[in-house]
């Protein structure tokens, strides 16, 4: 018994200690950089509590929306001039009442509509804190497509079709 536990444990180990199949690989054409800007935010505090995970650029790549979860605000800031274009105040309750959506983050879809990610399901506003009305009956739809147990999660919207709603049933 004792010679076969050792012939196994000889065997593994030279096993284990075996040539290995991996193939090194070249980086050196990969290069990184980190750059710091200054944004003037004309007297204003940015919300960066969260780092940018509350926040999303423009399709054309010229404004960042950064979602104020705490007051709760949008701050567009111009990517090219690197200055606060606007901070503009979102309603926390009411018929326009973001509540906690956005936490997980926005979307700018264009045409000035930015989806914030939330359960139970996602909201559309435009960038003046009015609330869309695309995504409004997600909720019941959602209960209603998923078995017990489980949720309809990771919504995403197809900024020409908001009326189409894709995600995971998990």
């Amino acid at each position: 018994m004792k010679h076969e536990l050792l012939a196994i444990l000889s065997l593994t180990l030279f096993i284990a200690c075996g040539s290995s199949k991996e193939r090194e690989m070249e980086f050196s054409q990969i290069t990184f950089s980190m750059d710091t800007v200054m944004v003037d935010a004309k007297g204003e505090f940015l919300f960066l509590g969260w780092g940018l995970s509350t926040a999303c650029i423009s399709k054309d790549g010229n404004v960042l929306y950064n979602f104020n979860i705490q007051e709760p605000s949008l701050e567009s800031i111009d990517l090219n001039n690197l200055v606060l274009l606007e901070k503009q105040p979102f309603d926390k309750e009411g018929p326009d009442g973001v509540g906690n959506k956005g936490r997980g983050g926005i979307v700018h879809m264009g045409d000035d509509k930015i989806l914030f990610k939330g359960w139970p399901s996602p909201v559309i506003f435009n960038i003046k804190g009015e609330k869309l009305m695309a995504l409004q009956n997600l909720y019941p739809i959602k209960t209603k497509i998923t078995e017990n147990g489980k949720d309809f999660m990771y919504e995403a919207v197809d900024p020409a079709k908001l009326h189409e709603v894709y995600g995971i049933i998990n």
